[in-house]
């Protein structure tokens, strides 16, 4: 017969091990399915980076057209000379 303890130890050093894996999951140095590294590919942090300073640059210009708008909004009246008329 298998003793308790021995089996319930091995589960505990599952665990272990299991959670082990995840915290080098979280790091990007492990991979908990395989066991082996994991190095992300440039190519997906050279697009994430990419994606940061559009949405970035996008902010910005809608910040500056936004504050230009409100210093001089005859300026951005963008409605045509008919409807200013109604």
């Amino acid at each position: 017969m298998n003793n308790p303890v021995s089996i319930q130890r091995s589960v505990v050093s599952g665990q272990r091990s299991v959670v082990s894996g995840q915290w080098s999951a979280v790091s990007g140095q492990r991979s908990v399915v395989s066991g082996q590294l994991m190095l992300f590919k440039s190519t997906d942090l050279v697009a994430w980076h990419r994606l940061e300073a559009c949405d970035v640059r996008h902010k910005l210009i809608r910040d500056t057209l936004i504050a230009e708008c409100l210093h001089n909004p005859h300026e951005w009246d963008l409605r045509d000379s008919q409807s200013r008329e109604l």
